[in-house]
């Protein structure tokens, strides 16, 4: 005889800490006697439970309930279906976040998909940030690894959260797991980050990197200097994307999906100009062989030169940290430098906003005295301080 259920929902009970689906029916049109039974994950909530009976229980009554296509799916075979969503859907990061996949099945477990809790996800978390899921192994996207035992940074933790969050939500849009499930895993805290690293070329800096970069990747550096691309943007930049009589580069495969527009100044089509008379092909930049460059090659290149003129910490993409950093220290506003580099918001821009201390200052200087005077000190005395003290 089956138990009476205290959920509220038929087959469901509490068993201690976790929610026991023991459903029992009649197949319509049959009548034969049919039976499924199921332990949800330890720490499921209530809402969460119901919401997978209830799927159930709908299942069966409408007849040619399987069993065995109700069972949930491994966390594997989930990410490896989020990874040829990516290909589709992300191409530019699908490599990547293959890579990503691969540490979260790593710290996470094998483990059955809807069994995935926030506790699993906080254990991930620690584990991440203290480098114990790679082991000094080679990463999948071909970077090389964080050396054993070398702490990760919050950014790169809360990266991979990030991925984790967004496949849930696709698994949740699939009926992989219930939307109170993806909400729990989504709702994990991030680790706190640091402000934004601002790395940028000193005059004297620029002339030793330059001094020491190949023909090759020369253009490369100065187009990314003068235009404030990213690395791939530049590596990829085709010709016809290039016009030169306009002073205009349209680029239409981005970071955020969008077409921007890049405007060149007489130094950069000086630049353009002789690297596309070099090069045979559609590709702006090309090595000696004819072929475009590759970014890992451009990389391997550049770190070289870096290491030769003695540069520290010094990264392809802080590039675009000097093109920024020029623009504001010549009076450029943060919105200016957001659209140069491509940013979808001020959010990102807003790390070069120490940079325009010279015009807030003139900014602040301008603001006229209080009708109250105040005393300020001058050449060691305390004189009112009004309009006609700021005039004089």
């Amino acid at each position: 005889m089956a138990r009476a259920s205290t959920s509220g929902v038929r087959g469901l009970f509490r068993m201690g800490k976790r929610w026991q689906l023991d459903l029992r029916w009649r197949e319509p049109g049959t009548g034969e006697f049919r039976r499924y039974r199921e332990n949800l994950p330890a720490g499921l909530s209530a809402a969460a439970a119901k919401s997978r009976a209830r799927e159930i229980l709908d299942a069966a009554l409408a007849g040619g309930f399987d069993p065995r296509k109700a069972k949930p799916r491994r966390l594997a075979e989930a990410l490896a279906e989020y990874s040829k969503w990516c290909e589709s859907n992300r191409p530019k990061a699908a490599r990547q976040r293959a890579a990503t996949c691969a540490r979260l099945l790593s710290g996470i477990g094998d483990r059955s998909v809807n069994e995935v809790s926030p506790f699993h996800v906080e254990k991930f978390k620690r584990d991440r940030l203290h480098n114990k899921l790679r082991g000094g192994k080679a990463k999948a996207d071909g970077t090389k690894p964080t050396p054993p035992g070398t702490e990760a940074a919050p950014g790169t933790v809360n990266r991979d959260l990030e991925v984790l969050g967004h496949s849930f939500g696709l698994f949740a849009s699939w009926g992989m797991v219930t939307t109170d499930q993806a909400r729990a895993v989504q709702g994990v805290p991030h680790l706190k980050e640091p402000p934004g690293r601002v790395r940028y070329l000193t005059a004297d800096e620029e002339a030793r990197l330059l001094a020491n970069l190949s023909p090759g990747i020369r253009p490369i550096v100065l187009t990314a200097l003068l235009s404030g691309m990213r690395q791939a943007e530049v590596v990829s930049l085709t010709k016809d994307a290039v016009d030169l009589s306009a002073g205009m580069i349209t680029l239409t495969t981005t970071k955020a999906n969008k077409v921007r527009r890049v405007y060149v100044n007489a130094a950069l089509a000086a630049v353009l100009r002789k690297a596309m008379a070099r090069s045979p092909g559609s590709f702006v930049f090309s090595n000696g062989k004819g072929q475009r460059y590759t970014c890992d090659g451009v990389r391997v290149l550049f770190g070289r030169a870096v290491k030769n003129a003695g540069l520290d910490d010094f990264r392809f993409h802080d590039l675009r940290h000097t093109t920024a950093t020029r623009l504001r220290r010549a009076g450029a506003g943060l919105d200016v430098v957001a659209d140069v580099l491509g940013h979808s918001s001020l959010v990102m821009a807003r790390r070069y906003a120490h940079l325009g201390s010279a015009d807030l200052r003139a900014a602040m200087d301008s603001l006229p005295a209080p009708a109250e005077p105040v005393a300020v000190e001058t050449a060691g005395q305390l004189v009112p301080f009004t309009n006609e003290t700021k005039a004089g």
